[in-house]
């Protein structure tokens, strides 16, 4: 876990990991530079499983995960934000499904979002099996917070998060692990993911479109411009619904339900957009 200035949640998160049924880890928390009492939070627990590493400079979120794969020691490699809550049994129902699918580098799962003082909002549930295997494209294919891996795998084939990339660096990594291993998803909601204004994906939003562009486009079947990315994701509403639907034909090439309810959704916020309705409103 990286931490930059995140003390208003951070003991959420941290007791959310230190409570975990499966309780045979270590937590190696990354602190990158923090000007706030998010050091003094972590120094207040008394437990050994707590490894603190401070950078001496402020190296960013990327940076510091790699940092932390190549200090760990364990045969599995959790990721966990400091702004999020893991559900108790998150590990144990993990650990459980890498040991039965030894074929599996990375393991994701479903999500609760909830906002800034905790409440629930909607649940994300995680494509599995075949529909993960189609719609692999459509970021992210594994939650990041709720992603564990094997940290073997990571390092022999030095699959670590591309610096390059400060927003979205888990999106390009899961596409280059699903390159040559697989990757796969719990259907169990494993996590409370927390939306605010300090995230990153608030923060920087037009920096992770770019990216999540660059990085499409990159492992897409055929050639899509910025505004038939952003259409398939749901991130712009700028063509027109018969445009978004024939680009996503043409990256998916498949008319299934999962086909229509995106090309669906896109349509109704399209309307909503075009007659100034419910802005705020994501579908």
């Amino acid at each position: 876990m990286s931490v930059y200035n995140g003390e208003r949640y951070l003991s959420e998160a941290i007791d959310s990991i230190l409570n975990q049924s499966y309780d045979d880890f270590e937590f190696i928390i990354i602190d990158d530079c923090s000007t706030d009492n998010s050091v003094d939070i972590i120094k207040s627990y008394n437990d050994n499983r707590i490894r603190l590493v401070r950078n001496e400079e402020n190296l960013r979120l990327p940076a510091s995960l790699n940092k932390g794969i190549k200090l760990a020691s364990g045969k599995y490699i959790a990721r966990m934000d400091a702004d999020d809550i893991s559900l108790m049994d998150r590990f144990s129902k993990q650990v459980k499904y890498l040991e039965e699918h030894p074929e599996v580098t990375a393991l994701g799962g479903s999500f609760q979002v909830i906002d800034c003082g905790g409440c629930n909002l909607y649940k994300h549930h995680a494509l599995t099996d075949e529909k993960l295997e189609r719609y692999y494209l459509i970021p992210s294919p594994l939650a990041h917070p709720t992603v564990m891996m094997r940290r073997e795998t990571i390092i022999d084939n030095n699959l670590f998060y591309d610096e390059r990339y400060s927003s979205a660096q888990d999106y390009d990594l899961w596409l280059r692990i699903r390159k040559q291993f697989k990757i796969a998803n719990l259907p169990d909601v494993l996590l409370k993911y927390r939306i605010h204004k300090k995230s990153i994906s608030s923060i920087r939003a037009q920096e992770q479109q770019n990216n999540t562009y660059d990085i499409f486009s990159k492992n897409s079947p055929v050639d899509v411009t910025y505004d038939e990315c952003m259409a398939i994701l749901h991130r712009s509403y700028t063509l027109y619904p018969w445009q978004q639907a024939f680009a996503m034909y043409r990256v998916f090439h498949t008319l299934d339900y999962i086909y229509w309810r995106n090309v669906v959704g896109y349509t109704v916020r399209y309307i909503m957009d075009k007659f100034n309705l419910n802005k705020s409103t994501a579908v």
